[in-house]
């Protein structure tokens, strides 16, 4: 068995959340139709866009330690239960934050979307700019890295600005998945003082504008005549996911419920059906 420490770094790197990443940048892998694609661009690419997921969330939880503690469901995060010090926390963040600039070395556009990337992650959590504060912003800065990691997979192949259409959509997702979030700790921000979607419109209304964007995610590709049949498959996928969300919210507010818990259970089904869209995604890749 692994150390503690070492447990709670794997932790702190939320493998779930942050291993669908390497299904996008495999999507951007496949969009682009490069073959045959050299197996070594390829892996790098993807444990670009992971060191980029890795930050992001370990970023996140490093700033929002603080207020995570007002939150019940968080106390088993290894910074809030000791397994992992801030110091360690600040040195994987430093780790992740420069390895995708050495994975990527000599592919100029694909460094580019990394850097795109790593702002996003950083403006969101970061105390100077207090991107989640921003409803607007917090959900752009979503939008904006999930089409960023996208790129890092589809410029590593061939650089086509046109394949950004198909990068909206992955952001898309992963706005819309925020929302959700927002909704399952609306309890916790208000009180720490957060201004997010959820709490300034409530819970029912941040849900509902994450079903409508989820609905939206596929509007893109198909605008520019990318994807194809992938897309019109993509969004039944979504569809089923976003029509999920608004039962389960309906049941918990007709048994006079909180959303949090039931948004909780909706999210333990569609975690494991990103990471195995994910693994799907880039063995299509190849």
């Amino acid at each position: 068995m692994l150390p503690l420490r070492v447990r709670g770094l794997v932790a702190l790197c939320r493998p779930l959340e942050s291993g669908p990443f390497v299904g996008v940048a495999g999507l951007g892998l496949l969009v682009a139709g490069v073959r045959p694609l050299p197996w070594s661009d390829g892996l790098r690419a993807v444990l670009a866009a992971a060191a980029l997921a890795i930050f992001a969330f370990a970023f996140n939880d490093l700033c929002d330690r603080s207020d995570d503690r007002l939150a019940p469901h968080k106390q088993h995060r290894p910074l809030l239960d000791g397994r992992v010090s801030p110091r360690a926390a600040g040195w994987l963040c430093l780790v992740a934050a420069v390895a995708p600039f050495l994975l990527l070395a000599g592919h100029a556009a694909a460094s580019s979307a990394a850097l795109v990337a790593l702002a996003c992650g950083w403006a969101y959590s970061a105390p100077a700019t207090r991107g989640k504060h921003r409803p607007g912003l917090a959900t752009a800065l979503h939008l904006g890295f999930g089409a960023a990691c996208f790129a890092v997979g589809a410029w590593m192949a061939a650089f086509d600005p046109r394949l950004l259409a198909v990068g909206a959509h992955v952001g898309l997702l992963f706005a819309a998945g925020h929302l959700h979030h927002e909704a399952e700790d609306l309890e916790a921000d208000r009180a720490a003082g957060r201004r997010t979607t959820a709490t300034r419109l409530g819970a029912e209304r941040a849900l509902l504008l994450g079903a409508i964007t989820w609905a939206m995610a596929p509007l893109p590709p198909l605008a520019a005549g990318l994807l194809g049949w992938i897309a019109f498959e993509l969004a039944a996928v979504m569809l089923v996911m976003a029509l999920g969300y608004a039962l389960v919210h309906r049941a918990a507010r007709r048994r006079h419920r909180e959303v949090a818990p039931a948004v909780r259970a909706m999210r333990r089904g569609y975690r494991p059906l990103y990471w195995l869209g994910g693994v799907a995604l880039l063995a299509l890749a190849w």
